[in-house]
């Protein structure tokens, strides 16, 4: 869980599965922050917690009044589609649907988006990739320590123009600030 700001009355919680997202979210804290003028934002990682402590968790959040989004991969090979993906994220955990974000194919996708230097990366990628598809087209070794190298060519600007479903993320992050903190 990742502190940011000191303000611990009204934190924005923000939910992803897995270490790599939330390597990602770490890095781009500091231009969230700008973005949304949120001094406490909590990183949550879901994945590896049973569904029963993730759905008491967000229970505890909106007994609160307090906000937050979860951040899931689309999956294709296991779901089609936005909907299906949505409908198992909301019977999972008891999300509204509003706070889901759906990343498009995974935060692989979103590193590689961002990334000002591509020559790191095999041709042919695209900025839509899944896990599978990014390890294939890297020549180094897929773990953390690559991960935040890649993270010091990040360009957040950069992934809002080249991925679509980051740009909703960030839009999303804009429409919750402005209905909820102004």
């Amino acid at each position: 869980m990742i502190y940011f700001g000191d303000n611990m009355y009204n934190p924005f919680y923000i939910f992803v599965e897995g270490d790599f997202d939330e390597l990602f979210l770490e890095r781009i804290l500091p231009e969230i922050r700008d973005i949304t003028t949120i001094n406490d934002i909590r990183i949550i990682k879901y994945q590896q917690k049973k569904n029963i402590k993730v759905t008491k968790h967000i229970k505890g959040i909106k007994k609160r009044n307090q906000n937050y989004l979860f951040l899931s991969d689309l999956d294709s090979h296991r779901f089609p589609c936005y909907t299906l993906k949505k409908e198992k994220i909301i019977k999972s955990y008891g999300v509204e649907e509003n706070k889901i974000v759906i990343v498009k194919e995974e935060i692989e996708s979103w590193y590689y988006s961002g990334l000002k230097d591509k020559s790191l990366i095999k041709n042919g990628l695209n900025y839509y990739c899944s896990k599978e598809e990014f390890k294939k087209a890297i020549s180094k070794d897929y773990d953390l320590n690559f991960m935040q190298n890649l993270l010091k060519l990040f360009d957040l600007n950069l992934c809002i123009k080249n991925n679509e479903s980051f740009k909703y993320f960030i839009n999303k992050l804009k429409e919750l600030i402005d209905k909820n903190f102004n």
